[in-house]
Protein backbone atom coordinates (compact mmCIF):
# COMPACT_ATOMS: atom_id res chain seq x y z
CA UNK A 1 0.00 0.00 0.00
CA UNK A 2 2.62 2.51 0.96
CA UNK A 3 4.77 2.03 -2.37
CA UNK A 4 0.65 2.73 -4.43
CA UNK A 5 0.54 6.02 -2.34
CA UNK A 6 4.19 6.91 -3.09
CA UNK A 7 3.65 6.35 -6.84
CA UNK A 8 0.85 8.03 -7.21
CA UNK A 9 2.82 10.92 -5.38
CA UNK A 10 5.16 10.86 -8.29
CA UNK A 11 2.89 10.39 -10.82
CA UNK A 12 0.93 13.54 -9.52
CA UNK A 13 3.84 15.45 -9.50
CA UNK A 14 4.94 14.06 -12.88
CA UNK A 15 1.61 15.22 -14.41
CA UNK A 16 1.77 18.68 -12.46
CA UNK A 17 5.45 19.38 -13.78
CA UNK A 18 4.36 18.24 -17.64
CA UNK A 19 1.96 21.37 -17.35
CA UNK A 20 4.22 23.67 -16.59
CA UNK A 21 7.03 23.06 -19.04
CA UNK A 22 5.09 22.01 -22.42
CA UNK A 23 6.53 25.23 -23.79
CA UNK A 24 9.45 23.90 -25.57
CA UNK A 25 11.61 25.64 -28.09
CA UNK A 26 11.04 24.20 -31.68
CA UNK A 27 13.99 21.72 -32.92
CA UNK A 28 15.57 23.97 -36.01
CA UNK A 29 17.43 21.80 -38.48
CA UNK A 30 18.53 24.80 -40.55
CA UNK A 31 21.88 26.07 -39.67
CA UNK A 32 20.70 29.59 -39.45
CA UNK A 33 17.17 30.69 -38.49
CA UNK A 34 15.14 33.00 -36.76
CA UNK A 35 11.90 34.58 -35.85
CA UNK A 36 10.40 37.67 -35.41
CA UNK A 37 7.22 40.22 -34.71
CA UNK A 38 7.71 42.61 -36.94
CA UNK A 39 5.30 45.33 -35.61
CA UNK A 40 7.75 45.72 -32.67
CA UNK A 41 10.82 43.98 -34.24
CA UNK A 42 11.35 41.36 -31.13
CA UNK A 43 13.34 38.01 -32.01
CA UNK A 44 11.19 35.36 -30.38
CA UNK A 45 13.57 32.10 -31.83
CA UNK A 46 16.91 32.86 -33.00
CA UNK A 47 20.09 29.90 -34.21
CA UNK A 48 22.87 31.38 -35.25
CA UNK A 49 20.76 34.20 -36.09
CA UNK A 50 24.07 36.25 -37.02
CA UNK A 51 25.83 33.95 -38.60
CA UNK A 52 26.96 34.67 -42.58
CA UNK A 53 25.47 33.02 -45.14
CA UNK A 54 23.99 32.70 -48.14
CA UNK A 55 20.78 34.26 -49.41
CA UNK A 56 20.53 32.99 -53.03
CA UNK A 57 17.60 34.24 -54.68
CA UNK A 58 15.91 35.17 -51.16
CA UNK A 59 17.66 38.10 -52.92
CA UNK A 60 15.20 39.45 -55.06
CA UNK A 61 12.90 40.25 -52.56
CA UNK A 62 15.42 43.06 -52.08
CA UNK A 63 15.87 43.34 -55.73
CA UNK A 64 12.14 43.92 -56.11
CA UNK A 65 11.43 46.40 -53.51
CA UNK A 66 14.53 48.77 -55.31
CA UNK A 67 12.74 48.36 -59.00
CA UNK A 68 8.97 48.89 -57.31
CA UNK A 69 10.44 52.16 -55.89
CA UNK A 70 12.59 53.53 -58.97
CA UNK A 71 10.82 51.98 -62.13
CA UNK A 72 7.48 52.79 -63.77
CA UNK A 73 5.27 49.43 -63.77
CA UNK A 74 4.15 50.35 -67.28
CA UNK A 75 7.31 50.52 -69.13
CA UNK A 76 8.62 47.87 -70.56
CA UNK A 77 12.00 45.77 -70.00
CA UNK A 78 13.11 43.78 -72.78
CA UNK A 79 15.67 40.78 -72.10
CA UNK A 80 19.15 41.61 -73.25
CA UNK A 81 22.19 39.64 -74.92
CA UNK A 82 24.36 41.22 -71.69
CA UNK A 83 21.85 39.47 -69.69
CA UNK A 84 23.08 35.94 -71.21
CA UNK A 85 26.63 36.83 -71.40
CA UNK A 86 27.08 38.09 -67.90
CA UNK A 87 24.38 35.72 -65.93
CA UNK A 88 25.62 32.00 -65.99
CA UNK A 89 23.46 30.04 -68.38
CA UNK A 90 22.12 27.24 -65.27
CA UNK A 91 19.99 30.00 -64.11
CA UNK A 92 16.74 29.95 -62.82
CA UNK A 93 14.52 31.54 -65.63
CA UNK A 94 10.95 31.73 -67.32
CA UNK A 95 11.45 31.17 -70.56
CA UNK A 96 12.22 34.41 -72.43
CA UNK A 97 14.06 34.48 -75.35
CA UNK A 98 16.67 37.38 -76.00
CA UNK A 99 14.90 40.61 -77.57
CA UNK A 100 11.54 39.53 -76.02
CA UNK A 101 9.67 42.52 -73.92
CA UNK A 102 7.38 42.37 -70.90
CA UNK A 103 6.44 45.01 -68.65
CA UNK A 104 8.17 46.09 -65.61
CA UNK A 105 5.11 44.44 -63.47
CA UNK A 106 5.69 41.30 -65.52
CA UNK A 107 8.78 40.78 -64.90
CA UNK A 108 8.40 41.55 -61.13
CA UNK A 109 6.17 38.66 -61.30
CA UNK A 110 8.90 36.72 -63.48
CA UNK A 111 11.23 37.84 -60.73
CA UNK A 112 9.50 37.03 -57.73
CA UNK A 113 7.22 33.73 -58.80
CA UNK A 114 9.66 32.58 -61.68
CA UNK A 115 13.05 33.48 -60.03
CA UNK A 116 14.34 34.95 -63.13
CA UNK A 117 17.52 35.43 -62.76
CA UNK A 118 18.02 36.94 -66.57
CA UNK A 119 15.05 38.96 -65.42
CA UNK A 120 16.95 40.35 -62.41
CA UNK A 121 19.82 41.41 -64.02
CA UNK A 122 18.31 43.48 -67.18
CA UNK A 123 15.48 44.65 -63.86
CA UNK A 124 19.00 46.41 -62.50
CA UNK A 125 20.54 47.45 -65.70
CA UNK A 126 16.85 49.60 -66.25
CA UNK A 127 17.36 50.90 -62.72
CA UNK A 128 21.24 51.92 -62.01
CA UNK A 129 22.85 51.34 -65.40
CA UNK A 130 25.49 48.88 -64.09
CA UNK A 131 25.15 45.94 -61.76
CA UNK A 132 27.88 47.65 -59.61
CA UNK A 133 25.55 50.46 -59.30
CA UNK A 134 22.89 48.69 -58.21
CA UNK A 135 24.60 46.01 -55.75
CA UNK A 136 25.55 49.26 -54.22
CA UNK A 137 22.16 50.78 -54.10
CA UNK A 138 21.20 47.23 -52.55
CA UNK A 139 23.45 47.28 -49.86
CA UNK A 140 22.84 50.85 -48.67
CA UNK A 141 19.21 49.68 -48.38
CA UNK A 142 19.72 47.04 -46.92
CA UNK A 143 21.84 49.04 -44.41
CA UNK A 144 19.09 51.85 -43.85
CA UNK A 145 16.97 48.32 -42.94
CA UNK A 146 19.51 47.48 -40.43
CA UNK A 147 20.50 44.29 -41.84
CA UNK A 148 24.37 45.75 -40.82
CA UNK A 149 26.11 41.95 -41.44
CA UNK A 150 25.28 41.87 -45.47
CA UNK A 151 27.07 42.82 -48.47
CA UNK A 152 25.09 41.89 -52.01
CA UNK A 153 27.15 41.74 -55.34
CA UNK A 154 24.22 40.96 -57.90
CA UNK A 155 20.47 41.52 -57.88
CA UNK A 156 19.88 37.65 -58.40
CA UNK A 157 21.69 35.86 -55.36
CA UNK A 158 23.88 33.52 -57.65
CA UNK A 159 27.03 32.51 -55.89
CA UNK A 160 29.50 34.58 -54.63
CA UNK A 161 31.91 34.58 -51.86
CA UNK A 162 31.36 38.46 -51.35
CA UNK A 163 27.45 38.02 -51.48
CA UNK A 164 26.12 37.19 -48.07
CA UNK A 165 23.84 37.71 -45.28
CA UNK A 166 22.23 36.65 -42.12
CA UNK A 167 19.24 34.88 -40.88
CA UNK A 168 18.95 38.32 -38.85
CA UNK A 169 20.07 40.80 -41.72
CA UNK A 170 16.75 38.57 -44.13
CA UNK A 171 14.43 39.07 -41.74
CA UNK A 172 14.85 42.74 -41.41
CA UNK A 173 14.93 42.92 -45.22
CA UNK A 174 11.58 40.92 -45.19
CA UNK A 175 10.01 43.35 -42.62
CA UNK A 176 10.11 46.41 -44.99
CA UNK A 177 9.54 44.39 -48.31
CA UNK A 178 7.01 42.44 -46.77
CA UNK A 179 5.42 45.46 -45.67
CA UNK A 180 4.45 46.93 -48.88
CA UNK A 181 0.79 45.43 -50.51
CA UNK A 182 2.08 45.14 -54.12
CA UNK A 183 5.12 43.28 -52.96
CA UNK A 184 2.79 40.78 -51.03
CA UNK A 185 0.68 40.18 -53.40
CA UNK A 186 3.44 39.43 -55.97
CA UNK A 187 5.37 36.97 -52.98
CA UNK A 188 1.60 35.20 -52.41
CA UNK A 189 1.20 34.50 -55.77
CA UNK A 190 0.89 30.81 -56.76
CA UNK A 191 0.23 31.14 -60.95
CA UNK A 192 0.63 34.17 -63.14
CA UNK A 193 0.54 34.81 -66.85
CA UNK A 194 3.64 36.91 -68.65
CA UNK A 195 2.92 38.78 -71.89
CA UNK A 196 5.69 38.84 -74.45
CA UNK A 197 4.46 42.09 -75.74
CA UNK A 198 6.31 41.75 -79.02
CA UNK A 199 5.06 37.97 -79.65
CA UNK A 200 1.89 38.32 -78.60
CA UNK A 201 2.57 34.79 -76.98
CA UNK A 202 2.02 34.34 -73.35
CA UNK A 203 4.51 32.08 -70.51
CA UNK A 204 2.47 30.79 -67.07
CA UNK A 205 4.86 31.51 -64.73
CA UNK A 206 4.21 28.57 -61.70
CA UNK A 207 5.75 29.26 -58.29
CA UNK A 208 7.14 25.95 -56.69
CA UNK A 209 7.19 27.23 -52.81
CA UNK A 210 5.47 24.70 -51.33
CA UNK A 211 4.30 26.76 -48.09
CA UNK A 212 1.61 28.26 -50.91
CA UNK A 213 0.85 25.21 -52.43
CA UNK A 214 -1.96 23.61 -51.27
CA UNK A 215 -1.83 20.10 -52.67
CA UNK A 216 1.66 19.91 -50.28
CA UNK A 217 1.87 18.93 -46.87
CA UNK A 218 3.80 21.81 -46.34
CA UNK A 219 1.11 24.30 -47.17
CA UNK A 220 0.54 27.05 -44.99
CA UNK A 221 -2.66 28.96 -45.05
CA UNK A 222 -1.45 31.72 -43.10
CA UNK A 223 1.91 32.44 -45.40
CA UNK A 224 1.17 35.84 -46.88
CA UNK A 225 4.29 36.22 -48.76
CA UNK A 226 7.56 34.10 -49.44
CA UNK A 227 10.48 33.52 -51.50
CA UNK A 228 12.67 30.94 -51.92
CA UNK A 229 16.22 30.43 -52.92
CA UNK A 230 19.11 27.52 -53.43
CA UNK A 231 22.32 26.98 -54.65
CA UNK A 232 24.86 24.34 -53.83
CA UNK A 233 26.50 26.24 -51.17
CA UNK A 234 23.57 28.11 -49.76
CA UNK A 235 21.28 24.95 -49.62
CA UNK A 236 18.01 25.60 -49.28
CA UNK A 237 16.72 29.18 -48.08
CA UNK A 238 13.22 30.79 -47.71
CA UNK A 239 12.22 33.97 -46.10
CA UNK A 240 8.25 34.06 -45.51
CA UNK A 241 5.30 36.34 -43.53
CA UNK A 242 2.32 34.55 -42.16
CA UNK A 243 -0.59 36.25 -40.22
CA UNK A 244 -2.44 34.40 -37.60
CA UNK A 245 -5.49 37.04 -36.98
CA UNK A 246 -3.65 40.19 -35.73
CA UNK A 247 -0.35 38.41 -34.90
CA UNK A 248 2.51 38.93 -37.51
CA UNK A 249 5.29 37.23 -38.38
CA UNK A 250 8.46 36.87 -40.23
CA UNK A 251 10.69 33.87 -40.18
CA UNK A 252 13.64 33.23 -41.84
CA UNK A 253 15.52 29.95 -42.72
CA UNK A 254 19.03 29.56 -44.09
CA UNK A 255 21.42 26.43 -45.18
CA UNK A 256 19.16 23.34 -44.79
CA UNK A 257 17.92 20.38 -47.00
CA UNK A 258 15.21 20.25 -48.58
CA UNK A 259 12.09 19.72 -47.23
CA UNK A 260 13.81 21.19 -44.34
CA UNK A 261 13.17 24.80 -45.06
CA UNK A 262 9.28 24.09 -44.90
CA UNK A 263 9.22 21.65 -41.94
CA UNK A 264 11.68 24.15 -40.11
CA UNK A 265 9.23 27.58 -40.97
CA UNK A 266 6.64 26.00 -40.55
CA UNK A 267 7.12 25.02 -36.63
CA UNK A 268 8.55 28.87 -36.38
CA UNK A 269 5.67 29.59 -37.16
CA UNK A 270 3.40 27.82 -34.85
CA UNK A 271 5.47 28.11 -31.85
CA UNK A 272 5.27 32.39 -32.72
CA UNK A 273 1.06 32.28 -32.81
CA UNK A 274 0.92 29.73 -29.81
CA UNK A 275 3.20 31.59 -27.37
CA UNK A 276 3.02 35.51 -28.63
CA UNK A 277 0.74 38.10 -28.93
CA UNK A 278 0.50 41.46 -29.73
CA UNK A 279 -1.65 44.42 -28.16
CA UNK A 280 -2.48 47.75 -29.55
CA UNK A 281 -2.33 51.10 -27.18
CA UNK A 282 -3.70 54.25 -28.90
CA UNK A 283 -0.54 55.77 -26.60
CA UNK A 284 2.15 53.23 -26.07
CA UNK A 285 1.95 51.96 -30.07
CA UNK A 286 2.34 48.12 -30.25
CA UNK A 287 3.24 45.94 -27.30
CA UNK A 288 4.43 41.87 -27.59
CA UNK A 289 2.87 39.95 -24.83
CA UNK A 290 4.86 37.08 -24.44
CA UNK A 291 2.63 33.66 -22.97
CA UNK A 292 5.46 31.33 -22.35
CA UNK A 293 5.60 31.47 -18.74
CA UNK A 294 3.87 29.35 -16.65
CA UNK A 295 1.56 30.55 -14.59
CA UNK A 296 2.74 30.70 -11.46
CA UNK A 297 5.68 32.54 -12.23
CA UNK A 298 3.76 35.29 -14.20
CA UNK A 299 3.93 37.71 -11.75
CA UNK A 300 7.51 37.66 -11.22
CA UNK A 301 7.88 37.97 -15.06
CA UNK A 302 5.95 40.83 -15.20
CA UNK A 303 7.96 42.50 -12.32
CA UNK A 304 11.36 41.49 -14.41
CA UNK A 305 10.24 43.31 -17.80
CA UNK A 306 8.77 46.51 -15.44
CA UNK A 307 11.98 46.62 -13.55
CA UNK A 308 14.22 45.98 -16.84
CA UNK A 309 15.72 42.89 -14.92
CA UNK A 310 14.94 40.94 -18.36
CA UNK A 311 15.27 42.91 -21.92
CA UNK A 312 14.47 39.95 -23.79
CA UNK A 313 10.90 40.27 -24.07
CA UNK A 314 11.05 37.37 -26.74
CA UNK A 315 12.45 34.95 -24.76
CA UNK A 316 10.84 31.70 -23.99
CA UNK A 317 11.03 32.16 -20.27
CA UNK A 318 10.83 28.04 -19.72
CA UNK A 319 13.90 27.85 -21.41
CA UNK A 320 17.43 27.61 -19.52
CA UNK A 321 19.11 30.82 -18.88
CA UNK A 322 23.02 31.87 -20.20
CA UNK A 323 25.01 32.27 -17.07
CA UNK A 324 25.55 36.15 -18.38
CA UNK A 325 22.06 36.76 -17.99
CA UNK A 326 21.40 35.26 -15.17
CA UNK A 327 24.04 37.67 -13.23
CA UNK A 328 22.62 41.02 -15.37
CA UNK A 329 19.15 40.19 -13.89
CA UNK A 330 20.68 39.84 -10.14
CA UNK A 331 22.87 42.71 -10.14
CA UNK A 332 20.05 44.68 -11.42
CA UNK A 333 17.76 43.63 -9.27
CA UNK A 334 19.54 43.58 -6.05
CA UNK A 335 21.49 46.80 -7.08
CA UNK A 336 24.20 48.07 -4.52
CA UNK A 337 27.40 48.95 -5.23
CA UNK A 338 28.31 45.16 -5.30
CA UNK A 339 28.40 43.56 -8.17
CA UNK A 340 28.15 39.96 -9.03
CA UNK A 341 30.95 38.46 -11.66
CA UNK A 342 31.19 35.49 -13.81
CA UNK A 343 34.71 34.63 -12.56
CA UNK A 344 33.46 35.22 -8.88
CA UNK A 345 30.50 32.51 -9.70
CA UNK A 346 32.51 30.05 -11.14
CA UNK A 347 34.89 30.77 -7.83
CA UNK A 348 32.21 29.98 -5.54
CA UNK A 349 31.08 26.61 -7.76
CA UNK A 350 35.04 25.75 -8.33
CA UNK A 351 34.44 26.19 -12.19
CA UNK A 352 35.35 28.08 -14.87
CA UNK A 353 32.33 29.08 -16.30
CA UNK A 354 32.16 30.74 -19.77
CA UNK A 355 29.09 33.57 -20.54
CA UNK A 356 26.70 31.61 -22.71
CA UNK A 357 26.76 28.68 -19.96
CA UNK A 358 23.30 27.34 -18.67
CA UNK A 359 23.82 26.26 -14.82
CA UNK A 360 21.63 23.75 -12.98
CA UNK A 361 18.93 23.99 -10.22
CA UNK A 362 22.10 22.43 -8.05
CA UNK A 363 24.71 24.34 -9.04
CA UNK A 364 22.28 27.24 -8.27
CA UNK A 365 21.31 25.74 -4.51
CA UNK A 366 24.84 25.46 -4.03
CA UNK A 367 25.16 29.11 -4.64
CA UNK A 368 22.45 29.81 -2.23
CA UNK A 369 24.33 30.27 0.97
CA UNK A 370 27.17 32.62 -0.22
CA UNK A 371 24.50 35.21 -2.00
CA UNK A 372 22.00 35.35 0.89
CA UNK A 373 25.43 35.56 2.57
CA UNK A 374 26.76 38.63 0.72
CA UNK A 375 23.15 40.09 0.22
CA UNK A 376 21.98 39.50 4.03
CA UNK A 377 19.11 37.99 3.25
CA UNK A 378 16.58 36.80 5.19
CA UNK A 379 13.43 34.42 4.24
CA UNK A 380 10.30 33.22 5.98
CA UNK A 381 9.91 29.39 4.82
CA UNK A 382 7.04 28.76 2.41
CA UNK A 383 4.42 26.20 2.60
CA UNK A 384 4.52 23.21 0.01
CA UNK A 385 7.86 22.48 -0.70
CA UNK A 386 8.34 20.57 -4.25
CA UNK A 387 8.67 17.01 -4.21
CA UNK A 388 13.05 16.11 -4.73
CA UNK A 389 13.62 12.88 -6.16
CA UNK A 390 16.62 10.51 -4.94
CA UNK A 391 17.63 13.14 -2.67
CA UNK A 392 19.48 10.63 -1.17
CA UNK A 393 21.98 10.37 -3.55
CA UNK A 394 23.41 13.74 -3.10
CA UNK A 395 25.77 14.53 -0.31
CA UNK A 396 25.10 15.82 2.55
CA UNK A 397 25.60 19.31 1.91
CA UNK A 398 23.98 19.11 -1.12
CA UNK A 399 21.01 18.04 0.24
CA UNK A 400 21.47 20.77 2.85
CA UNK A 401 21.74 23.28 0.05
CA UNK A 402 18.81 22.00 -1.89
CA UNK A 403 16.31 21.83 1.17
CA UNK A 404 17.45 25.43 1.90
CA UNK A 405 17.22 26.84 -1.57
CA UNK A 406 13.31 25.17 -2.22
CA UNK A 407 12.07 25.56 1.50
CA UNK A 408 12.27 29.20 0.82
CA UNK A 409 10.87 29.52 -2.73
CA UNK A 410 13.62 30.43 -4.52
CA UNK A 411 13.37 28.72 -7.42
CA UNK A 412 9.73 28.86 -8.30
CA UNK A 413 6.25 27.07 -8.07
CA UNK A 414 5.40 24.45 -4.89
CA UNK A 415 4.01 21.44 -5.29
CA UNK A 416 6.00 20.20 -8.18
CA UNK A 417 9.29 18.16 -8.92
CA UNK A 418 12.08 19.39 -7.89
CA UNK A 419 15.02 17.97 -10.48
CA UNK A 420 18.48 18.85 -9.53
CA UNK A 421 19.96 18.51 -12.75
CA UNK A 422 17.45 20.32 -14.59
CA UNK A 423 18.49 23.74 -16.30
CA UNK A 424 18.02 27.03 -14.20
CA UNK A 425 14.51 28.70 -16.54
CA UNK A 426 14.57 31.87 -17.28
CA UNK A 427 11.62 31.95 -15.09
CA UNK A 428 13.37 30.35 -12.15
CA UNK A 429 16.02 33.00 -12.41
CA UNK A 430 13.41 35.73 -11.98
CA UNK A 431 11.81 34.52 -9.23
CA UNK A 432 15.26 33.97 -7.48
CA UNK A 433 15.35 37.37 -8.31
CA UNK A 434 12.65 38.58 -6.66
CA UNK A 435 13.36 36.64 -3.47
CA UNK A 436 16.91 37.66 -3.03
CA UNK A 437 15.29 41.40 -3.40
CA UNK A 438 12.58 40.93 -0.88
CA UNK A 439 15.22 38.77 1.38
CA UNK A 440 17.44 42.03 1.80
Amino acid sequence: MYKKVVWFIICYFSICISVFANTAMPQIQSEGAILIEPKTNTVLYGKNEHKKLYPASTTKILTAMIVLEELNQNSTLTKSQGSVNIVPADSSHIGLAVGDSISVKDALYGLLVGSDNFIAHDLAIASKGSIDNFASRMNEKAKHYGALNTHFTNPHGYHDPNHYTTAYDLAQIARETFSVPELIKMAATTKYTVKVLNTNRTITVTNKNRLLDSNTPYYNEHVVAAKTGFHDDAQQTLVAKAIYGDMELIAVVMKVKSPGQYEDINKLFEYGQEYFKVSQDGERGYELINQTASPWAQSYIDSALKNKWITEKGANYKEAIPVQHLIYMLNVAIGGKERITLEEIGGVLGESLKKEETLTRLQIARLMPYLTDKYACFFEIKEGMPFIPDIESLSAKDQENIKFTVRRGILGAPNTIYRPNDKLTWQEAACMASRLLEGK
